[in-house]
């Protein structure tokens, strides 16, 4: 993926986390970025992973993102095994305007230790006996309890994407 290119996949508004080919993507849906939330493009993005009770929160923030969360939950990745099989994971943070064109884009690939504990984390969450529909029931707990920048406090582990 390139910057100006069509993102190739239809996302709703707001922020959304996949695994998709080979690649943890953490994407930003918005109707309007404006010129000086662009001029700010090159900032680096900070990304805070967080886990509380077997539920995995990337936070990033910087250039011209307020604090957003993403959801990622391993049991529903069709690539888990491929991730877990990462040792440098590859990382990119997308921002995305309404007709799905890629605006600003971050790619970063991990250290073998912070690849690392991602993994310690998914592996964590994937010992969780979750019930259909109860991972976004508890999402959706968490989200109405916390903000996003709140959510720091279950930080397990951080890194930057230039």
């Amino acid at each position: 993926m390139k910057r100006l290119e069509k993102f190739p996949w239809q996302i709703d508004e707001g922020a959304v986390c996949d695994y998709v080919d080979g690649t943890l993507i953490l994407a930003v849906k918005d109707d309007e970025w404006n010129d000086a939330q662009l001029e700010r493009a090159g900032e680096p993005f900070g990304v805070e992973v967080c886990e509380t009770n077997g539920i995995v929160i990337f936070l990033m923030d910087g250039g011209p993102l307020d604090t957003c969360d993403f959801y990622f939950n391993i049991q529903e990745c069709d690539e888990k095994k491929e991730l877990m099989a990462q040792k440098n994971l590859k990382v990119q943070a997308v921002l995305i305007d309404k007709d799905d064109v890629i605006r600003i884009i971050k790619t970063g690939s991990l250290t073998l230790e912070k690849t690392r504990e991602l993994q310690e984390l998914f592996k964590k969450q994937e010992a969780y006996d979750f019930m259909p529909g109860e991972y976004d029931c508890n999402v959706e707990g968490l989200q109405s309890a916390y903000e996003p920048t709140e959510l720091a406090k279950y930080a397990k582990t951080s890194f930057v994407l230039h």
